[in-house]
């Protein structure tokens, strides 16, 4: 593979040539040349794309690819292990890409994590493409079914992650791309290969045998286990059928495993939108109140900050009754008083008045205004128990404000509270 540029376009491209020692093998020629033709068929983003293919005017054959920026799967399970998110988000890539191969015909016998590149675009982390259809085996073709370039008694591939029937040199079916898709899952997980024979004919005997795939107990734990599990049984006929199906399955359980890691909400809150599973695109979303708020609210942050929310509305509570009392006991002091034989104006009994609507007091109901009586031509006057009450409470020629006349009124009977038009000193004619 070379780093070359298409001078037509002025665009870099990644250039795979023959070995010139293999130019004149067919066997290999026929490889390179089928490899170009099948995956020009596919166009899922997902698969490694294809410019061009041809011979140069040397008569070298080449083929021109897209030059992708990123890393081998097989240079980042070098790291180690991935998250449950990051496992999901790349293997669904891979499935839809086998998803449309398959629809077309093509079987990709060598899924493994060097084919699988992992770039990263604005918007679109861990974006994968697949590569090397070199080994791909088309089911059928214009004529009918397909030539088979394997020569009996070989097998091509990988063998820690090809198919028993694949390694055995029986027919390979989609099925079998989804054997190897699952052990890439569950290495990804585990963070090591599931098969590490110290030959290639160890690895083999043990894939070929009837015990099951040795997957470490962590993976068949994990939430994606039942579909690593289903997509890895030896038996052809119990594994996924399509591609589609396995991808159905592993949305399921990333789905699951989300849902049963976001922590619960707290009545009155909303999680905030964060992502449960590492790279997932998806958000958390935001669930149903099912959580008392003491075990809802994460030490440091959301209970921290409501803590205090009970002490502070008590103390905010007692500041406005204090005001409130202490607004009072200033306007007592501050009441008019009233000489003796002298008339109260509107004004100056209106915040007697307010005073009273604000507060009512409880008690006998409030008598029929005496002035409706003259109103209707009579000469009724108010009983002396009416306003005598008040009246007598109430003495400005030993100085008292309506504020006193007030305070004895509540201590004595709390019945009416009277209005501004109804106040009626001793002596006087009336209000003013």
């Amino acid at each position: 593979m070379f780093r070359a540029t298409q001078l037509s376009l002025d665009r870099m491209v990644a250039l795979k040539l023959l070995h010139r020692h293999l130019v004149g093998n067919d066997e290999h020629l026929a490889r390179l040349w089928r490899e170009a033709k099948l995956t020009q068929k596919l166009e899922h983003p997902n698969t490694v794309r294809l410019f061009d293919f041809g011979r140069d005017e040397n008569g070298m054959p080449y083929v021109a690819w897209e030059l992708l920026k990123g890393q081998s799967l097989e240079r980042l399970l070098e790291q180690g292990k991935m998250p449950l998110a990051r496992t999901v988000h790349i293997a669904s890539q891979v499935l839809k890409s086998l998803m449309e191969a398959h629809a077309a015909g093509v079987i990709h016998r060598d899924i493994k994590p060097a084919n699988i590149f992992v770039s990263d675009f604005p918007g679109e982390p861990d974006f994968v493409k697949v590569l090397d259809f070199g080994l791909a085996k088309a089911l059928c073709d214009d004529h009918g079914p397909a030539q088979d370039l394997t020569r009996p008694g070989h097998t091509v591939g990988t063998p820690s992650y090809m198919a028993p029937e694949q390694i055995s040199g029986g027919s390979v079916q989609p099925c079998s791309d989804l054997y190897a898709v699952g052990l890439v899952m569950s290495e990804m997980i585990a963070g090591q290969a599931v098969f590490r024979g110290d030959s290639a004919i160890a690895v083999c005997s043990e894939q070929l045998s009837p015990a099951p795939v040795p997957h470490l107990p962590g993976v068949l734990r994990s939430p994606l286990g039942p579909v690593i599990h289903r997509a890895t049984q030896k038996d052809p006929k119990r594994r996924f059928a399509t591609a589609a199906e396995m991808l159905r399955e592993l949305e399921a359980a990333a789905l699951g495993a989300r849902d049963s890691a976001t922590p619960p909400t707290a009545v009155g809150l909303a999680v905030a939108p964060q992502p449960a599973m590492g790279g997932m695109i998806d958000q958390a979303p935001i669930l149903p109140i099912r959580a008392p708020l003491a075990r809802a609210l994460p030490q440091g942050k959301g209970a921290a900050g409501c803590a205090p929310a009970l002490p502070l509305a008590l103390a905010a509570g007692a500041f406005v009754a204090i005001a409130a009392v202490a607004g009072v006991a200033v306007w007592s002091k501050q009441s008019p008083v009233a000489p003796a034989g002298t008339t109260v104006s509107r004004a100056s009994a209106a915040p007697f008045r307010r005073f009273c609507l604000a507060l009512p007091l409880p008690g006998r109901t409030r008598p029929r205004d005496h002035r409706k009586g003259a109103a209707r031509g009579g000469s009724h006057q108010p009983r002396a128990r009416r306003h005598g009450l008040l009246g007598s409470l109430w003495r400005p020629e030993r100085g008292e404000g309506l504020s006193g006349a007030l305070r004895r009124h509540h201590a004595l009977s709390p019945s009416w509270c009277p209005s501004a038009a109804d106040l009626r000193l001793p002596g006087s004619a009336g209000i003013a």
